[in-house]
């Protein structure tokens, strides 16, 4: 033991990001632009279901639909690593978003 406290300890500068992970930020934000531009694609696509539905006299939702989408996508996860539960959040997340009931009606016109 050396016997050193943390007031005894120099205060750490923080350092700029290297240029590497300056890039990997840059990689990040631009990864997460094209899942917006994903969600986008999918709400319109939702939308033109819905559409469908409503002229079809149908409900909007369907629940046995999203319990398969939800299995089928925590599975696809599993499958390339990424834990279950955490995927199968993620998709609820974004099920729930296309909901009706579940949008701002003020977020759509920001």
């Amino acid at each position: 033991m050396s016997g050193a406290t943390r007031a005894d300890e120099e205060p750490r500068v923080l350092e700029p990001p290297s240029t590497d992970l300056a890039a990997r930020r840059r990689e990040l934000d631009d990864l997460d632009g094209r899942m917006l531009e994903l969600l986008e694609q999918r709400r319109d696509l939702v939308a033109a279901i819905w559409e469908h539905k409503r002229a079809a006299g149908v409900p909007l939702l369907d629940e046995a639909r999203e319990a398969a989408i939800l299995e089928r996508i925590a599975d696809e996860g599993l499958g390339r690593g990424l834990g279950r539960a955490a995927v199968r959040a993620w998709m609820r997340a974004v099920l729930d978003a296309m909901h009706p009931h579940a949008r701002d009606p003020d977020e759509g016109s920001r």
